[in-house]
């Protein structure tokens, strides 16, 4: 993506795999665990922008991904990726956070700060 001078890159979550596949004729890679921290040193040269997906989060509560608390792996994935108002990547733009309504967290209802938007002028 790089090499195409892209303003900006989005991924739409799941940046940790789910669990095998239940059919031996179509096997996948086993599930990444929930305790790993995503690669991200692949990130965009252009602004980085994450959504996490079921996989990153939801999911983490399988006993083959852990079995944690589901809302504290989205506290994770928030603490890792949302800790400002901007994106990821080496040329970083201000996002506009949403503040209400709140959201479920661990500790009770917070901001949902993965949830985003942006503007970039042509």
């Amino acid at each position: 993506m790089n090499s195409q001078d892209l303003a900006f890159t989005a991924h739409d979550g799941d940046l940790k795999r789910a669990t095998e596949s239940p059919a031996p004729s179509r096997p996948r890679p086993a599930p990444t665990p929930c305790t790993s921290r995503p690669c991200l040193s692949q990130l965009a040269e252009g602004a980085g922008h994450v959504t996490p997906g079921d996989n990153d989060w939801t999911d983490c509560d399988r006993a083959k991904n852990g079995g944690f608390n589901s809302l504290e792996r989205l506290d994770h994935e928030r603490a890792v990726f949302f800790s400002d108002s901007f994106s990821l990547g080496q040329h970083r733009v201000h996002q506009e956070v949403q503040k209400t309504p709140l959201c479920l967290g661990v500790s009770g209802p917070e901001p949902c700060v993965e949830n985003r938007r942006w503007t970039l002028a042509a």
